[in-house]
């Protein structure tokens, strides 16, 4: 069985300005850890899962309870 390998340069060049300006956005307002960019995420994904609340974790380990 082949299983190909995720070609990461081609997924970034294809979201490229969007996610330049993200990473701007987030060096230029300082917004590292929390803030509007979390917020707005949380709320995104949440919406796209069809869930009341999301609560965002730095990694599965910190997510376990």
């Amino acid at each position: 069985m082949k299983i190909n390998f995720v070609d990461l340069k081609a997924q970034y060049l294809s979201i490229k300005e969007e996610m330049d300006n993200a990473i701007f956005s987030v060096i230029n307002e300082t917004a590292f850890i929390g803030g509007s960019h979390v917020v707005e995420f949380e709320k995104n994904f949440a919406q796209m899962y069809g869930v009341k609340h999301c609560i965002s974790v730095a990694n599965g380990t910190d997510s376990y309870i």
